[in-house]
């Protein structure tokens, strides 16, 4: 025995590697709770495996079978002098399998601490070898911890019968006019044609630059904040001050130019600024900023979830996805700028998903459209990556109609171009410019 796994872990071990051995429902039972590497004893991990492998061939599982795989695979050869003799020893000690479930949860326990105590090392390893930024290291640790726990969360297939009750509840609000769409985004045309900013769901404005998609993001985020849902704003351009000077200029209606000190402040506009202090307006909303530049989508995800947790964040809003910064996988010598985006936009909805948020996240369009007769966006035009595409449930193109630079007011649509759940479509918008915000032109 191992000198290194505690007694009652391999008497545990043993008992399912024994109980599996007389029984393919016992063997399924198992494989829902645990996978070979959690075994600790090498050869109850090569039993256990040999036994998956021949279940997956449909090939009868017992004593028998499993010796002869290991003998044909060579690796009957870790059991020991006697293999045989070693698989019929384990099978004849676990007659009883009523235990098998606590002993399930002992074997399960042990390798999550397995599991915590690699990470922890890794952690001290690298923390002393300087190999990479603070922030990263921490971030990764989280990110690999969320991990450990997040894999131990067991989970029941639904069957047919929940399913549809759950369905016709849904069915059911519909009809009565109770049935709630996803956190609002302020424009109601909007909001009906893609249900709002649904949890678990990522959604993407892409845009060239200039064009209003940072305007539109923090207007969205201080409209889902102002109906009390706790947003989180990253930041990787602008500083916290930029933000909140966007975020003044909607809500208090001062131009922009005023509040960054291009001009003077008047005394009406001094009047709107000190309402928005209250409890009750912008100061009191419940948004946080962050503006840290330097931080990949691991980063972003392990903030968001300390976040999340403090205070029941339920919408992330990113600005913008081609600067959140790009790290090459371990043993990765190169990688594409393709895919490094695709594995953030990934990371993005697989953090909506997951923590069960909404999540906003801007991103820059090609030249391409520029070069067109037809000018107005497409799902092509996403800079960098066809993956943004297939991860995002929604995708909003905004396509400023208006050039004229001198204009004060812009006409942008904003085209539905992805919508996982309703119909695509257009939204027609005006872009104030000096006020930085979005209203929707209502049909004539």
């Amino acid at each position: 025995m191992n000198a290194k796994i505690k007694p009652a872990v391999f008497a545990a071990e043993r008992h399912i590697v024994g109980a599996i051995l007389r029984g393919a429902d016992l063997l399924d039972e198992v494989r829902a709770a645990l996978r070979a590497d959690d075994f600790a004893n090498l050869p109850f991990r090569l039993v256990f495996d040999a036994a998956c492998q021949l279940r997956d061939a449909n090939e009868r599982v017992d004593p028998l079978a499993v010796t002869i795989h290991l003998q044909k695979t060579g690796a009957a050869a870790d059991l020991g002098s006697h293999p045989s003799a070693f698989i019929t020893e384990i099978y004849e000690a676990a007659r009883s399998t009523e235990n098998l479930k606590y002993t399930v949860a002992t074997v399960q326990e042990a390798s999550t601490m397995r599991a915590l105590s690699r990470i922890g090392q890794e952690l001290d390893r690298d923390a002393a070898d300087f190999s990479e930024p603070a922030t990263d290291l921490a971030s990764r640790a989280e990110r690999q911890i969320f991990d450990v726990a997040a894999n131990r969360q067991q989970r029941e297939p639904v069957n047919a019968a929940e399913a549809v009750r759950e369905a016709v509840e849904r069915y059911d609000a519909t009809w009565r006019g109770e049935r709630k769409m996803g956190i609002p985004t302020g424009f109601a045309r909007l909001d009906q044609k893609v249900g709002g900013l649904a949890l678990g769901q990522l959604t993407i404005i892409g845009a060239r630059p200039s064009v209003g998609k940072s305007a539109i993001a923090i207007q969205v985020m201080l409209e889902a904040s102002r109906l009390g849902n706790p947003a989180l704003f990253f930041s990787l351009e602008m500083a916290r001050g930029e933000v909140v000077d966007r975020a003044m200029a909607i809500r208090a209606r001062v131009p922009l130019p005023r509040l960054r000190g291009l001009s003077p402040i008047e005394q009406d506009d001094a009047a709107r600024i000190a309402e928005q202090t209250n409890t009750n307006q912008m100061a009191g909303f419940p948004f946080a900023i962050e503006d840290m530049s330097d931080i990949g989508a691991d980063g972003i995800a392990a903030v968001a979830r300390r976040d999340i947790r403090k205070r029941g964040t339920k919408l992330i809003v990113v600005d913008y996805l081609q600067l959140i910064k790009h790290r090459k996988p371990e043993g990765m010598r190169d990688a594409s700028a393709n895919y490094l985006i695709g594995y953030a936009s990934k990371r993005l909805k697989r953090l909506a998903k997951e923590a069960n948020v909404a999540v906003l996240c801007l991103a820059q369009l090609n030249r391409e459209k520029d070069k067109r007769n037809d000018s107005s966006p497409r799902l092509s035009d996403l800079r960098d990556s066809g993956e943004i595409e297939q991860d995002a449930d929604v995708v909003l193109l905004l396509d400023r109609v208006e050039e004229d630079e001198k204009n004060p007011v812009h006409k942008v649509n904003v085209i539905i171009a992805k919508n996982r759940h309703g119909p695509r479509g257009t939204v027609e918008m005006e872009y104030e410019r000096r006020f930085t915000r979005f209203y929707e032109v209502m049909p004539t």
